[in-house]
């Protein structure tokens, strides 16, 4: 999987591709890119899927790990743009009544402001 990180007006959105397979190079991209970003005193954490094919049980548990993170420091994490095959997957394991998971990136991120 890669990871990008970009800021969009004070939320960091990180654009994620490929596959979230899990693994040590996963888990350093990821939980690590999103703790970094926490210590540099990020609060919203938006994850664009648009880009990634497939998640498996691994990459579902990082995104939870992720998660936790940000509500330890009263953070939100936001995710969007999955396509229908990972969406599916967030609706069977009810991710999608957890985390917010919008259809475009200006949905989730107008949805910060709220």
């Amino acid at each position: 999987m890669d990871m990008t990180k970009r800021d969009r007006n004070g939320v960091v959105v990180f654009d994620l591709e490929g596959e979230l397979r899990g693994g040590p190079v996963d888990d350093a991209a990821f939980k690590g890119g999103v703790q970094q970003a926490v210590e540099e005193g990020a609060r919203h954490v938006l994850l664009n899927l648009s880009g990634l094919k497939w998640i498996n049980s691994t990459g579902l548990g990082f995104i939870v790990a992720v998660y936790h993170t940000m509500r330890e420091v009263d953070g939100d994490l936001k995710m969007c743009e999955a396509n229908e095959r990972i969406a599916h997957i967030f609706t069977t394991t009810r991710f999608d009544k957890v985390i917010g998971i919008y259809p475009s990136e200006e949905e989730a991120l107008s949805s910060f402001a709220g």
